[in-house]
């Protein structure tokens, strides 16, 4: 048997051990804690963008008045609410989807 071959297990053993699959030492941790981070990174931004917009749009219309001189609302109606509605619940979506993945793979590394 060929010890170079690549369908040989590397040698077991305190100087070359490889590291168990559910340790932050396996290199696929690294690699799939980058990946959370990153789009952890991306939703703080979407949510911090979605504030902003939901801030300027209020600023907007408490700046505006109606016909009649009464102060105008924000009305379900407007495209820009419901731009902004289907944002939130995109942004929504997006968190679910990466709490469950997180979820599943904290489970499937504490089994390994």
């Amino acid at each position: 048997m060929d010890l170079n071959s690549p369908h040989v297990s590397p040698p077991l053993g305190p100087a070359g051990s490889t590291p168990a699959p559910g340790t932050v030492d396996h290199p696929n941790a690294v690699q799939i804690n980058a990946f959370y981070h990153q789009r952890e990174s991306l939703l703080k931004i979407r949510l911090r963008a979605l504030i902003d917009q939901r801030k300027l749009l209020q600023a907007r219309v408490a700046g505006t008045t109606t016909l009649n001189g009464t102060a105008a609302s924000l009305s379900r109606d407007s495209s820009n609410y419901g731009a902004l509605y289907e944002g939130f619940r995109n942004f929504e979506r997006d968190l679910g989807r990466l709490q469950v993945s997180t979820s599943t793979w904290q489970t499937d590394w504490s089994r390994a």
